[in-house]
């Protein structure tokens, strides 16, 4: 559930850069 919170606020926040050190 967190991972997608991170990803949906990545997604809003367009920062898909900071998407790859959280995965």
């Amino acid at each position: 559930m967190f991972v997608h919170f991170l990803m949906l606020a990545c997604n809003i926040f367009g920062l898909q850069d900071v998407r790859k050190p959280f995965t």
